[in-house]
């Protein structure tokens, strides 16, 4: 689950408070089309938007489930839990 990519400064200083933090996330809907698939999820702390994790992408850049996952998801009967730990990554020392 992408936050910010490529955040300024002000918000990476907001942001780091949750660094290394485990981050309860609810999985609530799901979709899928021919070039990828990705579910919504929601969590207590991050509620200024929808946010999604994709699962796959075939011929696309993940950044397309932001596109598609907007008019192709489908609400779950039940919600999903998941955790995660919250982290920083680097992109641009990414290859």
């Amino acid at each position: 689950m992408t936050i910010a990519f490529k955040p300024p400064l002000s918000q990476y200083e907001t942001l780091a408070q949750y660094i290394g933090q485990t981050i309860e996330m609810r999985v609530y809907g799901y979709a899928k089309d021919e070039k990828a698939e990705a579910v919504l999820v929601e969590t207590d702390i991050f509620m200024d938007r929808e946010y999604h994790i994709t699962l796959s992408t075939n011929s696309v850049a993940p950044f397309y489930s932001n596109t598609f996952i907007q008019r192709d998801f489908k609400t779950l009967e039940t919600k999903l839990a998941l955790r995660g730990i919250f982290e920083f990554v680097d992109h641009t020392k990414l290859k």
